[in-house]
């Protein structure tokens, strides 16, 4: 029998992981402590909890999705557990419980239950906050490598990036450290992560037979997941657009956002329009019903035009910290176009053009 409390249980088990191939959890006894131990499909997920008694030692594989709804009916403040007849048996003060026990052989690992002991101090809320800001960029239906977060390590800095292919988000974190490569995240990982962060973790990368794995180490937790292959280089991306970049306009944020939101009709089309630039004006016209929307601007060249998909570049401006952003456009349209905020919010979006 294993004492504890029934609220850190329910809180561990709902943030473990699972997916349909992986349901269930792992708990066992380690000294005077039960560690919960889980998968989804890119990674794996530990944590553990203190035990208030224990007369005997146990390892029980059951449904996850089955006992965190079990645990949300229990009003006690403890619970005891047990195993008998192929069954976890939970006893609270009111009633018995039973659940089916799996065998615990089914859960495999795959080599992702790896622990670190050195490696990189992340800052959680700006981590968070990083991938916050890039999210909107992944890729949902193109390659696994488009469909991660960036975690990069260049130019003696951390970035958090994301990127489909057509449009770009990247998140300077201003953090001096001494790596130099840059990693895919899967994104169900990094949403994870997100609901994990309390305190600032450990991170670094271990190696697996033939492929890498990145390893998150918190106080009471670690997260270890699979690197895609092949993650961009963003930084050579962002760099090799400028020399093509031939105006600046400086926008006010809510009213270049109030007027793209009216031409965002359906967020899984493209939602055409077509910028103008002329003397202090910038028009937004909607390619798709002709509607249009004019904002006062500070420009005075020769006009200008562009088209964007324009829910593309509502949701780079919306991810800029900043009342004012400044919207780089370039020669032609088969480059691309650059948002980034007016003062340090250290975030900047790149947009593709379309023809």
């Amino acid at each position: 029998m294993v004492k504890v409390i029934v609220k850190q249980l329910k809180d561990t088990i709902n943030q473990s992981l699972s997916s349909k191939a992986f349901p269930n959890v792992l708990l066992k006894t380690i000294d005077n402590t039960l560690k919960i131990s889980s998968m989804d499909d890119d990674s794996y997920f530990s944590t553990s909890i203190g035990i208030i008694q224990k007369d005997t030692d146990f390892i029980a594989l059951v449904d996850r999705k089955h006992l965190l709804n079990l645990l949300k009916t229990i009003k006690s403040e403890q619970i005891d557990l047990s195993i008998q007849n192929e069954e976890l048996i939970i006893n609270t003060d009111k009633a018995v419980y039973h659940l089916e026990l799996r065998d615990p052989e089914l859960f495999k690992t795959y080599g992702l239950d790896k622990d670190i002991d050195i490696g990189i101090r992340l800052p959680s809320k700006a981590v968070i906050s990083a991938i916050d800001k890039v999210i909107y960029a992944i890729s949902k239906d193109r390659y696994e490598y488009l469909k991660s977060v960036g975690f990069i390590f260049e130019n003696n800095s951390f970035f958090v990036a994301g990127t489909d292919g057509d449009r770009l988000a990247m998140c300077d974190l201003k953090m001096p450290n001494i790596m130099n490569n840059r990693y895919g995240i899967p994104k169900s990982a990094a949403l994870h992560l997100k609901k994990l962060l309390k305190k600032d973790i450990l991170f670094g990368v271990v190696k697996n037979n033939s492929y890498e794995i990145a390893v998150f180490k918190g106080d009471s937790f670690i997260l270890a997941t699979r690197l895609t292959d092949g993650y961009p280089d963003i930084i050579g991306a962002i760099n090799s657009y400028k020399e093509y970049i031939t105006i600046e306009v400086k926008l006010s944020k809510s009213a270049i956002l109030d007027g793209l939101r009216s031409f965002v009709t359906d967020k899984r089309g493209t939602n055409p329009v077509k910028l103008t630039l002329t003397n202090n004006n910038l028009s937004i016209v909607s390619l798709a019903n002709n509607s249009q929307a004019n904002i006062n601007v500070d420009y005075a060249g020769n006009e200008y035009t562009i088209n964007f998909n324009a829910l593309y570049l509502l949701e780079a401006i919306e991810n800029i910290n900043s009342d004012e952003v400044i919207l780089k456009l370039p020669s032609r349209n088969d480059y691309a176009s650059y948002v980034e905020p007016v003062g340090n919010c250290n975030c900047l979006a790149l947009v593709m053009p379309m023809a």
